[in-house]
């Protein structure tokens, strides 16, 4: 009989320890189904990542070139006003040559003028 009792209460606490093993496995087995949804979502955010990258970097690379092209664009512009302005100041130089010109040959005409005038008066009287 003591047998039997030690038997009952060996099998008492082998299911009681089969049930604390099974507790175990089911919390276990739950850490790793959640475990595993952690991974596929950083697996998803990753690839998330990864295509946001990607997308950036061509953004990037786009960016590059538009700066690129506005920097020869803003050389040529540049070297256009440039030779704007130099025209601008040959033009300006020859308007005052051609306006100093035209002052000289006023006076030279008026001269003649008031000339031609006197010898006139002068030749009629005379």
């Amino acid at each position: 009989m003591h047998f039997v009792t030690l038997y009952v209460s060996e099998q008492g606490q082998a299911e009681k320890i089969a049930k604390n093993l099974e507790s175990q496995l089911a919390e276990l087995n739950s850490k790793l189904e959640q475990s595993a949804r952690e991974l596929m979502d950083l697996n998803a955010f990753k690839s998330r990542s990864q295509s946001e990258n990607a997308e950036l970097a061509r953004q990037l690379e786009e960016a590059e070139g538009n700066v690129s092209q506005l920097s020869r664009l803003k050389q040529n512009l540049s070297k256009q006003l440039d030779e704007a302005k130099a025209a601008l100041e040959e033009e300006s130089r020859i308007r005052t040559k051609i306006a100093a010109e035209n002052r000289n040959l006023q006076v030279t005409f008026t001269r003649l003028f008031v000339d031609v005038r006197y010898n006139i008066i002068f030749k009629s009287k005379g």
